[in-house]
């Protein structure tokens, strides 16, 4: 699997790591497409504060669903995907919603 690594502010490397396997409750997506934005053009130069070398860059992603692990239910291998990569309390009822903005932190 190839990846997008901010190597340090202002340079990013290609890397490749081995194929990811999905766990059990995970869902491995296969990436067909990941956009870049204005958050990671910012992560590039330090400019945000959010990103730091090392990180894996691109947020904006689709693909398709590669893999399942057990427990999981609601995917199948093939279907087309897009990913959410915020992270959020499981008590953030309003995030779980899809409505993170209304955080109320």
């Amino acid at each position: 699997m190839k990846a997008l690594v901010l190597a340090e502010f202002g340079r990013l490397d290609v890397v490749e790591y081995p194929d990811p396997v999905a766990a059990s409750g995970e869902v491995l997506v296969a990436i067909a497409h990941t956009g870049i934005c204005g958050t990671d053009l910012h992560g590039y130069t330090g400019a945000n504060g959010r990103r730091v070398p090392g990180m894996v860059m691109g947020h904006e992603t689709a693909g398709v669903v590669a893999a399942v692990g057990d427990g999981i239910s609601g995917f199948a291998p093939g279907q087309v995907v897009t990913v959410n990569p915020v992270v959020v309390p499981t008590d953030d009822a309003q995030a779980w919603r899809g409505r993170e903005q209304q955080h109320p932190g």
